[in-house]
C-alpha cells in the first residue's frame, strides 16, 4: 500500500507500537492523528513528531472508551486532513499479569470492566465512528490490534487475554460483513504477540499477586 498523501488515524499513538506505527506512516508521506488519554504524553509526541514532520502530524487527548470523545477525534481528524482513509485502532492497556486465583472477586470485576471498556468497546468506537465516512468515501482501510492469547491459552494474561478475544471476533465478523460490500473497505487483525513495550513491562510483577 503507498502511503504517501495518505491519511490515518492511530489510537494509542504516543508510546509503543502506536508510537512506531505513527513515525513509520509520517516517514513514508502519510498524514497522521495521534492520540492518547494522557495530555502530557500527546504534547511531548506531537512536539517530537513535529521537528521532523511539520503539519503532517496533529494530536489530540482521547480516551477511546468514550464514544462521544472518539467520534470528536474522528471529526477533527477530517477537519485538518478533509479525510480518514485509514484507522489504526491499537489503544490498549493490561493491567493485570499474575494468575487469576490470586484475584479477588471486585479486584477480577474491576479490572475486567476497564480493559474491556479499553481493549474491546475502544475499538468497536473507533470503528463505528469512522466506518460512516469511510462507506460515504467508497474506500477505508482499518488495522485492529488483537494481542497475546487472542486466539491460544497464554498463562497469566487471562482477562487481557478475553478482551483481546473479543477484539478477534469483532474484526472476523465485520470483515465478513465487508466482503459483501460494495466499497473498498478491508478490515485486518494485527495479532504482534509479546513485544517490549511498556504494556508488557508487568510480568515481573506476577510474584506479587503471591504476597
Amino acid at each position: 500500500m503507498r502511503m504517501k498523501n495518505e491519511t490515518a488515524l492511530i489510537t494509542g499513538s504516543t508510546s509503543g507500537i502506536g508510537k512506531k506505527t505513527a513515525e513509520l506512516f509520517l516517514r513514508e508521506g502519510c498524514k497522521v492523528m495521534i492520540c492518547s488519554r494522557n495530555e502530557e504524553n500527546v504534547n511531548q509526541t506531537l512536539s517530537e513528531f513535529k521537528k521532523e514532520f511539520g503539519d503532517s502530524v496533529f494530536g489530540m487527548v482521547c480516551d477511546v472508551s468514550d464514544p462521544i470523545a472518539v467520534q470528536a477525534l474522528v471529526d477533527k481528524t477530517i477537519d485538518v486532513f478533509s479525510s480518514v482513509r485509514i484507522l489504526v485502532a491499537n489503544a490498549g492497556v493490561n493491567l493485570s499479569y499474575g494468575p487469576f486465583e490470586y484475584l479477588s472477586l471486585e479486584k477480577a470485576n474491576s479490572l475486567a470492566k476497564t480493559m474491556i471498556e479499553i481493549n474491546l468497546v475502544g475499538i468497536i468506537n473507533s470503528v463505528a465512528s469512522v466506518l460512516p465516512h469511510m462507506i460515504k468515501q467508497g474506500y477505508g482501510r482499518i488495522i485492529t490490534l488483537s494481542g497475546g492469547g487472542a486466539d491460544r491459552p497464554v498463562e497469566h494474561m487471562t482477562l487481557y487475554s478475553a478482551s483481546k478475544g473479543g477484539v478477534l471476533a469483532f474484526s472476523k465478523c465485520l470483515a465478513k460483513e465487508l466482503e459483501n460490500n460494495k466499497n473498498d473497505i478491508k478490515i485486518n487483525i494485527f495479532n504482534p504477540g509479546m513485544v517490549d513495550t511498556n504494556l508488557s513491562k508487568g510480568s515481573q510483577l506476577i510474584e506479587a499477586w503471591k504476597d
